[in-house]
């Protein structure tokens, strides 16, 4: 009979490029690729992750088994300043955090079957939580300024929430 105990752990924070799919602090993008001001944004994502596995193996009377835990979280933190200005005489910021967890337990048994065949079973029960909150604020100067500077900016906003939580599949 042979045991072993496996604890695994990872820590990630990184700034991510969107665009090319690699690892960037940032990106600038011009959306309309036209020389005026009317679609252009600078993105920048802060990711950040965190995950443990813990695991216990062995074999018993030829039986190899493993059964473990894990679980994770990860954030993802964006903020990006968008700049409208020749098609709305505008400003734009675009932000919004998510958050991911999740939790499982796992185990497996490879069964030996005569003329050297196996049976290998699993099981594997996971919960996943997610949560969103972001929006978009439009600064638009409003004409009055060029008369009474006090009325600076004018800000327009749009925000949604949302926590997900999966129901429950039905059997």
């Amino acid at each position: 009979m042979t045991r072993n105990l496996d604890f695994v752990v990872a820590l990630d924070e990184c700034d991510v490029d969107l665009l090319v799919g690699a690892f960037a602090p940032d990106f600038y993008i011009d959306a309309d690729a036209s020389p005026y001001i009317e679609a252009e944004f600078d993105q920048n994502d802060d990711v950040r992750q965190f995950s443990q596995e813990l695991r216990l193996s062995g074999d018993t009377r030829g039986v190899s088994w493993l059964g473990g835990l894990y679980y994770s979280w990860d954030t993802v933190n964006s903020f990006t300043p968008g700049y409208l200005v020749d098609l709305l005489q505008a400003d734009a910021l675009l932000t919004s955090y998510q958050k991911t967890q999740s939790e499982a337990a796992f185990g497996q048994a490879k069964w030996p079957l005569p003329d050297n065949f196996s049976l290998t079973t699993g099981l594997r029960y996971t919960r996943e939580t997610k949560s969103y909150f972001g929006g978009t604020s439009l600064l638009v100067p409003p004409p009055i300024t060029a008369y009474f500077p006090i009325f600076a900016i004018l800000i327009v906003s749009a925000w949604s929430i949302r926590l997900f939580n999966p129901p429950p599949m039905k059997e």
